[in-house]
């Protein structure tokens, strides 16, 4: 984010200053340099379903999905900020491109979790992880390891992936159900095509299923209550926190990129029975002021929630609650802003957005997808406010 964004949010100068520097990051720098080539294979990922190839290749290079690894075992470990610019930057590519790496950069920090040789083992530096961590499996405990099964939908990604993290429900004799999270093989799952969707269709995101498939102990892990391996802000923040801003950042890239689609549009179109061009009009300048506005101030308020979590995250080692909240709040109103900003230059487009080469029709469907993942949706709004207003709240999603 450049320093001018951020202004408008009253942040002090270490913040500022903080904010430039991460602003010249080689993982920022790569994803800039990246635009034009994941442009201009935008069509053909939207197309099959799928990251193009060459991409998953150029983001391996580029250190994409390694970005919320530790560094101790071979990852980038990059500030929370430069994670959530480099997806927006992607995003303004395009939102499938961005999507698929925000699935697997967050799916790589459970490298965090576990013993450094596992980690190094699973998460190589060509890795290309993919995840889903909501706990629909079923596992058993036999000797070294888990038992596994089950159907995991919306695993973005999953097709090009090296490894595959899931989430499961495990059922031991004499104990109390308990979640787990387990890393497995691409051999040992296979993957269902359910992807039929109106917006991210490049992110393939099917269904991947596992029949009994042992997973040995060294690939196992718990998101709930266990402590990283490794020191630093970047593992003091909430997983659920990044995971939720990965997606607003995306949903940021993507309300950008609509709105240079408009600012495109505008200059050229005279609508029928009109002697001006559109972006002539002043309820088009009108529309356009709040788009951006819209836009930027979620911006500006991901931007501080961050700030503030990781200074706070670097003094103490951990981030509060009320800080876990904000976090959540900034990501999920960055949703919301992002798909506003979209439809209100939507509108203003009238029959030109309808077709399905124009840009602003592709940008309309993928963000309207990210509005309905459960991360930013309603029920995080009603939490943060009760946390805000000190109401006794189960926080373990935070």
């Amino acid at each position: 984010m450049r320093c001018d964004s951020f202004c408008a949010a009253g942040g002090g100068m270490g913040i500022i200053v903080a904010m430039r520097i991460e602003d010249t990051h080689p993982t920022l720098a790569a994803a800039r340099r990246l635009d034009t080539t994941v442009r201009a294979h935008a069509a053909e990922t939207n197309s099959a379903r799928c990251l193009a190839a060459p991409l998953v290749d150029a983001f391996v290079e580029a250190g994409f999905y390694r970005m919320l690894i530790p560094k101790a075992v071979g990852g980038e470990e990059v500030p929370p900020q430069v994670f959530v610019s480099v997806l927006e930057a992607l995003g303004k590519a395009d939102g499938s491109a961005a999507w698929c790496v925000m699935v697997g950069a967050t799916t790589g920090l459970v490298a965090a979790l576990l013993p450094e040789d596992a980690a190094r083992e699973v998460f190589p530096k060509d890795v290309v992880p993919s995840g889903v961590f909501a706990p629909i499996g079923t596992a058993s405990v036999e000797p070294g390891g888990l038992r596994v099964s089950g159907r995991w939908p919306f695993a973005s990604g999953s097709e090009r992936a090296t490894v595959r993290l899931a989430g499961v429900v495990v059922k031991e004799e004499g104990q109390a159900p308990r979640v787990s999270h387990v890393l497995v093989a691409p051999n040992d799952m296979h993957v269902v095509d359910t992807w039929r969707t109106a917006g991210l269709r490049g992110t393939g995101s099917h269904d991947m299923v596992a029949e009994s498939v042992f997973v040995p102990d060294a690939r196992t892990l718990s998101l709930f209550g266990a402590k990283p391996r490794h020191g630093g802000p970047l593992y003091a923040f909430p997983f659920f926190g990044l995971l939720s801003l990965g997606i607003a950042a995306v949903a940021m890239g993507v309300a950008s990129a609509a709105l240079d689609a408009f600012a495109e549009l505008a200059a050229k179109k005279t609508p029928g029975g009109s002697k001006r061009a559109l972006n002539q009009r002043e309820t088009v300048h009108l529309r356009f002021a709040e788009a951006t506005a819209a836009l930027g101030a979620a911006r500006a308020f991901v931007a501080v929630a961050v700030a503030d979590a990781e200074a706070e995250a670097r003094a103490e080692g951990a981030v509060s609650v009320p800080k876990r909240a904000t976090l959540r709040l900034a990501a999920a109103n960055a949703v919301r802003a992002s798909a506003a900003a979209v439809d209100l230059v939507y509108g203003a487009a009238g029959g030109s957005s309808i077709y399905a080469d124009h840009p602003l029709q592709r940008q309309f469907q993928d963000v309207h997808v990210a509005t309905q993942h459960m991360m930013v949706a309603e029920p995080v709004w009603t939490l943060a406010g009760r946390v805000m207003l000190g109401v006794e709240s189960d926080t373990s999603q935070l």
